[in-house]
């Protein structure tokens, strides 16, 4: 008969916590797809992806993705409220 192999055993990988990251992006996302609540989202994204940035957690790229999502939604926020008040000026 043939000898039998087994496989070679290997430690598990141990993942970085990314949980602010993923927070930061989620909250990010909703910013830009919820109207009126994304403000508040918004500010969360910013403040979670610098804190999950601050902190070499893993997800850099979620942090990332969820400031820049925070960051274009209260731009976007603040060119209509502008809007809507010179509206309702004239």
């Amino acid at each position: 008969m043939y000898p039998q192999y087994s496989q070679p055993q290997y430690p598990p990988v141990q993942q970085e916590p990314k949980g602010l990251a993923v927070t930061s992006m989620v909250l990010g996302i909703c910013s830009l797809v919820i109207p009126f609540v994304g403000i508040i989202t918004g500010v969360l994204a910013i403040v979670f992806g610098g804190v999950s940035r601050n902190h070499n957690e893993g997800g850099r790229g979620m942090a990332i993705a969820g400031i820049v999502c925070g960051i274009v939604a209260l731009v976007g926020y603040l060119i209509w409220i502008i809007a809507l008040a010179a509206s309702a000026g004239s």
